[in-house]
């Protein structure tokens, strides 16, 4: 993560995945990657037909939805009535979190078994989402935050199905430079560039310059 250059410099929100390491950078925000945890919510309601679930399913979508709605009609951000209604929201579905999953006071079979009992899978997800609520619901204090990191997973796939289907890569330096066409391609893409033209001007020694922001 370091080798490529981009988080340890990085300041502003970046979207990112449960792994603990991206916490460790600490000169920028965090926020979570939500399409993960409508899976990992789908797998527990599905899968332990705990109802709590479901309801925080259908909150993420909610807010989802009124940040779309918002930033189509250009606002800022939402009003603190509607933060404050969402927030309230999860805060309830947590409490239901919790109750459907009380901890164990002695581990199952008798108080002879060493360590703490397993909290499963259920109980793990709950805290997760009380200790990290701020980050889960970044995209609804900020509403330029997306509610999921899906597009930079689309700019890496390509990548991985070179890696796994089409030959792999024979040197580092071929990998460096498949990921740096690739990279020019999607930076075009988003600046609603046409692809062919952009790589046009790109080997004629004149390439577009990225607006940012």
């Amino acid at each position: 993560m370091n080798a490529i250059g981009i988080l340890p410099a990085f300041q502003g929100i970046v979207i990112h995945g449960n792994l603990s390491a991206y916490f460790t950078y600490g000169q920028c925000l965090h926020g979570l990657w939500n399409a993960h945890h409508l899976r990992e919510l789908t797998f527990v309601k599905e899968v332990s037909n705990q109802v709590w679930a479901g309801e925080m399913i259908e909150c993420l979508l909610k807010i989802k939805h009124k940040t779309e709605k918002a930033r189509e009609a250009n606002q800022g951000q939402l009003n603190w009535r509607q933060i404050g209604y969402f927030e309230r929201l999860y805060q309830s579905i947590v409490e239901k979190g919790y109750k459907a999953n009380p901890l164990q006071r002695e581990p199952p079979g008798g108080r002879n078994k060493r360590g703490r009992p397993k909290k499963g899978k259920a109980r793990c997800l709950v805290e997760w989402f009380d200790i990290h609520r701020h980050k889960v619901l970044a995209f609804l204090y900020e509403l330029h935050v997306p509610f999921d990191n899906n597009l930079a997973e689309r700019d890496i796939r390509m990548a991985k199905l070179k890696q796994k289907i089409s030959g792999t890569f024979r040197s580092e330096e071929m990998a460096h430079g498949f990921c740096r066409i690739r990279s020019f391609i999607s930076t075009a893409r988003k600046q609603s560039r046409k692809i062919m033209e952009a790589i046009g001007t790109l080997l004629n020694g004149s390439p577009f310059i990225p607006v940012s922001g």
